[in-house]
């Protein structure tokens, strides 16, 4: 999660366009049964969603989607 939040920080820096916001899935049952295996997963505000692992290539594509 860590290396995640480190390559969206930086995309922000060079993009500085967007914000984005962590949720700690661990306090529900039903996010955790839905993301548990995946994460982090980041979700576009059109909803779509991208798992780890990615890459930063694969974050910018998403992150200009």
């Amino acid at each position: 999660c860590e290396t995640a939040q480190h390559m969206l920080l930086q995309q922000q820096e060079a993009l500085g366009d967007f914000t984005f916001d962590t949720e700690d899935i661990s306090g529900s049952d039903a996010l955790f049964a839905r993301y548990g295996l995946r994460i982090p997963v980041l979700q576009h505000p059109d909803r779509s969603e991208l798992d780890w692992p990615f890459t930063e290539r694969d974050l910018r594509r998403f992150l200009r989607s």
